[in-house]
């Protein structure tokens, strides 16, 4: 299935053609390169444009769109693909040699229509299956988790109570980045199912697995074994891929593809984070899907931030219903978190969905994110919906009237369920042995951090905004005052009746209890 890699420029023309210093060009696999210059112009889009033109390629395809302009290009089997971004200045062009985007078809099946649907699949541990039925009756499917008996089984049974009675057809399969709880269930599908389905077509872009240097900064990543064990199945799904005879497409940024009555756009995909991409999960596709009259944003595992597509796409994001990032899992309280919401503001949905248990998406993990807080409790969020249950939204897809209920309710009790974030003790006696016998418990997978202040009876003496970091899933045990706060700044010469107070002020919420003294005050849980 590997095809000989063509070189590092354009075969028609040389990149850059018009003197650029600043720019950067990757090999992604054995059929396509990706250059990337940065602060250019719309002039440079339609130079690049106009010279491709000179040397004899077609333009087949271009759309302008809010920021964005897109055009493709055909010469001898060649593809050319660009993109540029006015509200970045950034000018993307890719050569994929022997392409067959321009070979793209589809035809609707015939019979009785259906109503489109959307179904996030529960699987057997957080990972990512979407089906999402035409109105032809054939389906989409995005991934498919985990290689596990489970996942396989809930894939076949959607696709056959979708399917109503006839034999489950596939038109597209979209795999979105090379991470066993996203693409590894597929070849376990298709060597237990796959005679059981027709599937049209595949759509991809992964890098090849013996050349870890498609992502240059993840191959100089110290501790890399992780994103290369998922990596390494890469061959073993292109055995599948050929054994079942199946079509493969390409999927590079700005490329539409019409499957049915869906539209697919692809809003990001290994071309706009190659040179930057630390970990495979900047390397996943962004889906827009129209279907129905409604706008579906599916973002999989895709750190949008890295990829800038606020910047990129402006109102150009907007959906009615969002697919969160990550599971939730991503961006971190200090990293880039402002761009983060800045990002969802843009998008807007009126429906969230958190492909991940409802444990971790409200009492471990999502939502202790700061940018998946936000959409928890976003007055224009008006359904959230986890992974507990599978999920299938009929399209076009209306909130439920209580759903913004629903959501509030399961953020206040996640949050509750791992403590709170303010933890007062009152009235201890300063000469005690276990004054400072403190228990301190962080339940979540987030790092907590938290401040300490100490009170005496005169104000003088209160020590203040001591900070203790609580590792994720952590339990730290203080037995003296130097375990919480600088002990060298306590009042010498306290009277042997002295006694004081201390808050425990946390970013999220966590448990504190004393040996001895139990807490006056404890709340704040909403952080």
């Amino acid at each position: 299935m590997k095809k000989k890699f063509s070189g590092g420029s354009l075969m028609s023309i040389s990149i850059p053609a018009f003197g650029e210093t600043s720019f950067f060009q990757h090999k992604e696999n054995h059929t396509a390169t990706v250059t990337l210059l940065p602060e250019t112009s719309l002039r440079a889009y339609e130079d690049y444009c106009a010279l491709l033109e000179r040397t004899g390629a077609v333009k087949k395809e271009e759309y302008a769109e809010h920021l964005h302009r897109f055009a493709a290009y055909e010469q001898n089997d060649t593809g050319y693909f660009l993109n540029y971004f006015e509200g970045t200045r950034e000018l993307s062009i890719v050569e994929e040699t022997d392409t067959a985007y321009f070979k793209f078809s589809d035809k609707p099946a015939d019979g009785a229509r259906k109503t489109p649907q959307f179904t996030q699949v529960k699987l057997s541990d957080f990972g990512l299956l979407d089906v999402i039925r035409l109105s032809d009756g054939r389906f989409i499917v995005v991934d498919g988790g985990r290689n596990d008996q489970f996942n396989r089984d809930a894939l076949l049974r959607t696709l056959t109570v979708g399917a109503e009675g006839d034999t489950p057809v596939i038109a597209a399969w979209f795999l979105t980045h090379p991470h066993s709880d996203h693409f590894h269930c597929f070849m376990g599908f298709m060597e237990q199912y796959g005679h059981l389905v027709q599937v049209e077509k595949m759509l991809l872009l992964f890098p090849e697995a013996d050349d870890l240097a498609h992502y240059p900064a993840l191959a100089a990543k110290e501790g890399v074994d992780e994103d290369l064990s998922a990596v390494a199945k890469i061959p073993q799904m292109w055995r599948t891929i050929a054994a079942h005879g199946l079509p493969v497409f390409a999927t590079h940024t700005g490329q539409r593809y019409r499957i049915g009555d869906a539209t697919c756009q692809l809003m990001a995909t290994m071309d706009d984070t190659i040179h930057c991409c630390q970990d495979i999960n900047a390397s996943s596709q962004v889906i827009r899907v129209e279907l129905a009259g409604q706008t579906l944003l599916l973002t999989t595992d895709a750190p949008m931030h890295i990829s800038r597509m606020g910047k990129r796409y402006d109102a150009g994001l907007s959906a009615d219903i969002l697919q969160f990032p990550h599971h939730g899992f991503s961006f971190s309280k200090m990293e880039n978190v402002e761009e983060q919401i800045a990002i969802f503001e843009l998008i807007a949905p009126e429906v969230c969905l958190l492909p991940v248990a409802d444990y971790h998406a409200y009492t471990s993990f999502s939502t202790f994110r700061e940018s998946t807080a936000h959409l928890m409790r976003h007055p224009g969020v008006k359904e959230y919906l986890a992974g507990d249950h599978q999920r299938t939204l009929e399209l076009p897809y209306t909130p439920t009237a209580y759903g913004a209920e629903e959501r509030e309710r399961n953020y206040r009790r996640g949050r509750a369920a791992a403590g709170a974030c303010t933890w007062i003790f009152s009235d201890i006696p300063a000469s005690a042995p276990d004054a400072f016998a403190f228990t301190l418990l962080n339940t979540t997978y987030v790092p907590a951090t938290v401040e300490v202040d100490v009170y005496f009876e005169s104000k003088t003496q209160v020590i203040e905004r001591q900070r203790v970091v609580l590792t994720a899933r952590c339990l730290k045990q203080s037995r003296c005052a130097a375990d919480l706060i600088d002990a060298a700044r306590l009042p010498q010469n306290l009277a042997p009746d002295a006694v004081f107070g201390i808050r425990f002020r946390s970013d999220i919420p966590i448990v504190v209890t004393h040996k001895t003294y139990p807490a006056a005050y404890s709340g704040e849980g909403l952080g």
